[in-house]
């Protein structure tokens, strides 16, 4: 009995200790000001799991973000990787909660369309960044 208790302890801190330190570096990747928009997305990735609710994620990385809408017309060139004067089109509509970095934002996309009321209800599906200028 003495002996499952004592490799259950022993397993407990050995998956600790393999889970935990991963997750402090995504969050000092996230908190550093040395870190590029491109390594805070992908700390948010590793800090966040798809589902989490947006207070959740709030709490976790901090309430300095603000929900954004973005809606017009993406053009698209029509073959990728060349070069061409033909484009198609599609309207977009999309909300998303922005992180905002010298150098670009992290955008954290939720799986409903944001209201007011609704917001808190919203669930984390991924994050995404830009840089400025694109």
């Amino acid at each position: 009995m003495k002996r499952s208790i004592v490799a259950s302890l022993v397993l407990i801190m050995m998956v600790g200790c393999t889970v935990g330190p991963s997750r402090n570096a995504a969050m000092n990747a996230w908190r550093s000001p040395s870190s590029t928009i491109e390594e805070r997305a992908q700390a948010v990735a590793d800090i966040i799991s798809p589902g989490t609710p947006f207070a959740e994620v709030k709490r976790i990385l901090g309430k300095e973000g603000r929900w954004v809408q973005r809606h017009g017309t993406r053009f698209t060139p029509k073959e990728k990787g060349i070069a061409t004067n033909e484009y198609s089109t599609s309207d977009f509509d999309e909300t998303t909660f922005d992180y905002e970095f010298p150098g670009g934002v992290v955008l954290l996309s939720f799986d409903i369309a944001f209201t007011y009321s609704n917001r808190d209800q919203a669930k984390f599906i991924k994050a995404t960044f830009g840089k400025r200028g694109e």
